[in-house]
């Protein structure tokens, strides 16, 4: 009878905190994408007591549920190797991103050309302007803290 009334409850209470943080959202993409995951995780619930796997008595159990087998050392190696270097680049990206908005949002153009060349741990080895502005790299030192030995600027060229 436990089992029953606790069912219930968290049944009752899904529904209510679904109904709360839907209420609570304006209309927008993120409000459609949260409903569709609020009724996955009711669905879930509201399913949890009948679900039986292989026709056993026993309720549902993940351990059941076939895994991967186990990786290699070389393959732990790759994916290793892997998710440093997409760390560097998301490092690398967000940085020129960052330090080009910083750029737009004193006055320099939009067109201004920034590469970062850094390492896996995220030492910055140097960045490259493109552009004509002389004051960019002082920018740049004094507001990421960044040596102005390790910034270079690069004129424009145009044909």
């Amino acid at each position: 009878m436990t089992y029953i009334r606790n069912y219930v409850v968290l049944m009752v209470g899904c529904i209510f905190l679904s109904t709360l943080v839907q209420t609570a959202l304006p209309d927008s993409p993120l409000k459609k994408t949260l409903r569709f995951v609020l009724g996955l995780i009711l669905g879930v619930i509201i399913i949890t007591p009948f679900a039986r796997f292989g026709g056993s008595t026993e309720p549902f159990s993940f351990a059941a549920v076939p895994t991967a087998p186990p990786l290699s050392t070389q393959q732990k190696q790759q994916m290793e190797s892997l998710v440093q270097q997409q760390t560097q680049t998301l490092f690398q990206q967000t940085l020129e991103q960052t330090i080009l908005r910083t750029i737009v949002e004193h006055g320099g153009a939009e067109t201004t050309g920034i590469h970062v060349d850094c390492s896996n741990d995220g030492t910055i080895h140097s960045i490259t302007v493109v552009s004509h502005d002389r004051t960019l790299p002082t920018l740049i030192s004094q507001t990421f803290d960044i040596p102005l030995q390790k910034i270079h600027l690069r004129a424009e060229v145009t044909e």
